[in-house]
């Protein structure tokens, strides 16, 4: 049995689909009538000839860029298992000074944001330079990676629910910072009262 073809606005709907993979919004750029836009897309997404398009076109845009699980999983460690130490020399005093001298690749991939301002002090010839920096969101991250591993399993009501099923040994290939993380993770979710509770 031959392959359906895709129809001029089916292919459309394939391109403007894999802009933001909004089906919606994908049959609206494609023609399709705003009335029936999220039911067409939803439907489109059904027909294996669409799937199968979306499927080639995203492993050849993986392809050409590069993007596989592996680096994804790993900029989303580097996010999720990130500290605030690293980036801070605390004073004797107690202080915490933004220093970023040693701060290594991976470690600035966690940053979302550096801002420096510096400020000149009345009339004197001194100047005071403030720097801040903004992790970018941990807890988002963790949970990211969390449900790449198939660590949660959701639920009807969408909320993430801890399935444990790291093996020993992928446990022993966690760092000491990871599990201590991870401890405080599996602390954090204990203590959460129980979805419609």
């Amino acid at each position: 049995m031959a392959k359906k073809k895709l129809t001029a606005k089916q292919e459309k709907f394939v391109q403007e689909y894999l802009l933001d993979l909004n089906a919606t919004q994908a049959a609206i750029r494609a023609g399709y009538s705003e009335k029936t836009a999220g039911s067409i897309g939803k439907e489109n997404l059904q027909k294996p000839q669409i799937a199968e398009a979306i499927q080639k076109r995203r492993g050849k845009l993986a392809e050409k860029t590069e993007v596989t699980q592996e680096r994804i999983v790993a900029e989303l460690a580097k996010i999720g298992f990130s500290n605030l130490e690293d980036y801070l020399d605390v004073g004797e005093n107690g202080l915490a000074q933004v220093n970023l001298k040693n701060v290594t690749r991976d470690q600035f991939a966690a940053l979302s944001e550096v801002n420096v301002e510096s400020t000149k002090v009345g009339d004197s010839p001194v100047t005071v330079t403030k720097t801040k920096i903004k992790l970018s969101d941990k807890r988002n991250a963790l949970v990211d990676l969390g449900k790449h591993l198939g660590m949660f399993k959701e639920h009807k009501d969408d909320t993430p629910q801890l399935n444990v099923s790291m093996t020993l040994d992928q446990l022993k290939k966690l760092t000491k910072k990871e599990r201590d993380q991870l401890r405080e993770l599996l602390s954090a979710r204990a203590a959460e009262p129980a979805a419609g509770a």
